[in-house]
């Protein structure tokens, strides 16, 4: 049985291109195009890993949703699911986000930047989930 995948992107173009990658490696995904739909989804699919990205709706939202999940992890029905946060923001902002992942503005387990290398992330989301 393959593991279940959420993605949470508003860009079609990269869910696609995330789905083919994952389910090239027998993941299954659930995509989300809101965080709305993407909180929807996570509270009723039984996921192993949430890929999230940065900048969709509103620029604190996502972050507010990770924090979200993770202060909700005891009382979630799936246990810890580990988030995986993407974007090309890092870039544009030369800020460094992936410095400040696991802290408590910051509650994601790794982040990548976008554009993503396939090899790099299979090893990422196996890393993720082993």
């Amino acid at each position: 049985m393959s593991k279940k995948v959420l993605t949470i992107d508003n860009d079609p173009d990269f869910q696609e291109a995330l789905t083919v990658i994952l389910e090239s490696a027998d993941y299954q995904c659930m995509q989300a195009r809101s965080v709305k739909k993407g909180i929807d989804l996570a509270s009723h699919i039984k996921s192993v890993l949430i890929i999230l990205d940065v900048m969709m709706e509103d620029i604190s939202l996502e972050f507010r949703f990770a924090k979200t999940l993770r202060d909700r992890v005891t009382e979630c029905k799936n246990g810890y699911i580990p988030i995986l946060m993407m974007s090309s923001v890092q870039k544009i902002l030369e800020f460094n986000i992936q410095a400040r992942t696991g802290m408590p503005l910051l509650p994601v387990d790794e982040f990548m930047d976008k554009p993503v290398d396939p090899k790099v992330l299979l090893n990422k989301v196996q890393a993720l989930i082993s």
